[in-house]
């Protein structure tokens, strides 16, 4: 399964249980066993953030901490 699969996978998962923040897609990212350098990892959760959008499977929401 290559990165990208498994991040959609993760990210799908996670919004079936709970919300999820962009922010987590790269954490999920930095704790799998894809060890892709920074910049090419931000890239891979900012194309798998602007799918889930553009499929309906995600929404932007703004949360005040």
């Amino acid at each position: 399964m290559s990165a990208a699969e498994w991040l959609w996978q993760e990210a799908l998962d996670h919004l079936k249980a709970d919300i999820l923040g962009v922010y987590e897609l790269l954490w999920l990212l930095r704790g799998s066993d894809y060890q892709l350098p920074e910049q090419q990892a931000k890239a891979l959760v900012q194309s798998t953030a602007s799918l889930l959008l553009a499929e309906g499977k995600a929404r932007i929401v703004r949360l005040q901490w």
